[in-house]
């Protein structure tokens, strides 16, 4: 399993004794009833405080610079940088080595039977010490909490889980979904497992039982789906903890905490967040399609009824889907013929890199190719703020099994499936052959997508 990550501490200058004395005697009574999701100003003892996380949210790429962000319930994602609300000294990594296994059922829609198999290694927590709110949004949050809540989110990331993870799913046929699906509860196979050997056993005897498809999925992102034989997914899952690709361990999971309901006080926070108990869980729910307020959907369904052939009678039309659509401002940058987006969030299933405050990403790259990365190092070293600005926007169907369609003015990158209108270019991440239902969602994007996507507000 390899040696243990160091444990890093960065030491703040002490508080006064007057001062410990007053926030220990005011605030020790909450600390002896602490529940574990009790907000911050409920429990601020003058040492760390052991908080399970309200949620866990995958991140995305290496992205070591999660703690204090911001995040909506709302929107499914971050919006805030680190410290534009929550400021922090310093960090302490707690080395915690594990291992989490687990076989979920992720979708059982029209007989289809759709599993998720998870195998993770934990190498240790990091959480924030010292935190408090910037005092712009203390203020802020004091005359309007709609609009704090509309910078800073409803919870904030108090810590990150590093380590590493094997992600793949299995689907089975609607003749034999059902069937399936009580094979596995008989034998007690679904849910979170503590033996790795045993769940891989009991798959082994599964997949000789039923006929299935099976895929990994890197980091959770179906647009980079590898396709598999079934027992080689099995073979691969049962080795991820010794080898290689364990040992590189990384931020992958954040821990969030809702804020303190009051936040006048400004009194600094020290935490020490415990790791998620099923960490598949958390992971499997971030690949399902994001639900979204009306304001926020697009509502595109066909009104016109076709007659079929020799009948009188009108039948519907196929309903169109519903989309969820996000818009977001990139800065373009163009080199050798390719597209690079610069902008302050990147959206999910790309390859991305951060730098100055921006992240850079090429519509359609889902992997970081020696193209990609080339094409992406150039931008890094020029200034985005001096370039062109566009809009991008994402719909996301539940049809599209967690993946989206997105509509940008520029084209995706070479080798990347696209149509196009007078609005822009529809793609989808890393789909170079879309299949019939990917080409559908795309036309009805396209259809549905006004005005052109250059002149957003």
């Amino acid at each position: 399993m390899g040696g243990r990550v160091p444990t890093r501490r960065f030491q703040v200058a002490p508080r006064t004794a007057w001062y410990g004395a007053l926030r220990g005697a005011a605030l020790a009574a909450t600390l002896a009833v602490a529940a574990p999701n009790a907000s911050l100003a409920e429990t601020a003892p003058t040492s760390p405080v052991s908080l399970e996380a309200r949620l866990v949210v995958p991140l995305e790429g290496a992205d070591s610079a999660a703690l204090g962000r911001g995040w909506s319930d709302a929107n499914r994602r971050f919006v805030s940088q680190r410290g534009t609300c929550v400021a922090y000294t310093s960090s302490y990594f707690e080395p915690a080595e594990s291992a989490h296994v687990a076989l979920e059922v992720l979708s059982r829609a029209g007989g289809h039977l759709r599993l998720g198999l998870h195998v993770a290694v934990h190498r240790g927590v990091e959480s924030v010490e010292s935190a408090q709110l910037v005092d712009a949004v203390r203020r802020l949050e004091r005359q309007d909490d709609a609009s704090f809540r509309a910078v800073c989110g409803d919870a904030f990331v108090a810590g990150t889980v590093s380590g590493a993870q094997f992600v793949g799913e299995f689907e089975i046929g609607s003749r034999q979904g059902s069937a399936a699906h009580s094979w596995l509860q008989r034998r007690r196979l679904l849910g979170p497992s503590a033996d790795l050997a045993a769940l891989a056993e009991g798959l082994e005897s599964f997949v000789g039982e039923f006929s299935m498809r099976a895929q990994q999925l890197p980091d959770g992102r179906r647009a980079a789906a590898q396709p598999m034989a079934p027992e080689a997914l099995i073979a691969a899952a049962a080795a991820f903890p010794e080898s290689p690709e364990a040992e590189r361990a990384r931020p992958y999971l954040a821990l969030l905490i809702d804020y303190p309901a009051r936040m006048q006080s400004g009194i600094a926070i020290d935490l020490a967040m415990r790791p998620p108990e099923a960490p598949g869980r958390a992971v499997f729910a971030a690949m399902r399609p994001r639900r979204s307020s009306a304001s926020e959907m697009h509502l595109a369904r066909a009104q016109r009824r076709l007659p079929p052939p020799g009948t009188g009678q009108r039948s519907p039309a196929p309903v169109v889907p519903v989309f969820r659509v996000e818009r977001f401002p990139v800065r373009v940058i163009q080199t050798a013929g390719v597209s690079v987006y610069a902008g302050a969030n990147a959206p999910p299933d790309h390859f991305v890199e951060r730098a100055g405050g921006y992240s850079f990403w090429i519509p359609g790259a889902a992997a970081g190719t020696p193209r990609v990365a080339a094409a992406i190092a150039y931008a890094m070293a020029q200034s985005p703020e001096a370039a062109p600005l566009r809009w991008v926007r994402r719909y996301a169907a539940g049809d599209l099994a967690g993946a989206a369609v997105y509509l940008s003015p520029d084209a995706p990158i070479e080798g990347i499936h696209s149509g196009r209108n007078p609005v822009g270019y529809a793609w989808i991440p890393g789909v170079a052959h879309p299949n019939a239902r990917e080409r559908k969602l795309m036309d009805e994007v396209l259809s549905a997508a006004t005005p052109p996507v250059s002149s957003e507000p």
